[in-house]
């Protein structure tokens, strides 16, 4: 999804550096797809050369494979956090 809030890049100490441009900034939701064997290759490549990645995409990035963003939606609330957990807590309980 297109990234909404004001980006800041900060130091080590929390100072900020400068204020990134979001028009081309997007959020990466899951699920991610591709074709099982594109799929394969990919996690082979990783393996073979010790790559991590925080999500499917970025291991696509590593390999040099290109990736496109279909939009999602906002509604899509990724489960990450302790803050998160308490917000689908809040939609699913009212």
């Amino acid at each position: 999804m297109p990234v909404k809030e004001t980006v800041k890049k900060v130091d080590s100490k929390l100072k900020i550096i400068k204020t990134i441009e979001r028009n081309n900034l997007w959020l990466a939701q899951t699920p991610q797809g591709a074709t099982l064997k594109t799929f394969g290759k990919v996690l082979q490549f990783a393996s073979r050369n010790h790559l991590q990645g925080t999500d499917e995409s970025g291991l696509f990035e590593q390999a040099g494979i290109p990736v496109k963003i279909v939009e999602g939606s906002y509604a899509n609330i990724k489960v990450t956090t302790r803050e998160d957990l308490e917000v689908i807590k809040r939609l699913l309980y009212t």
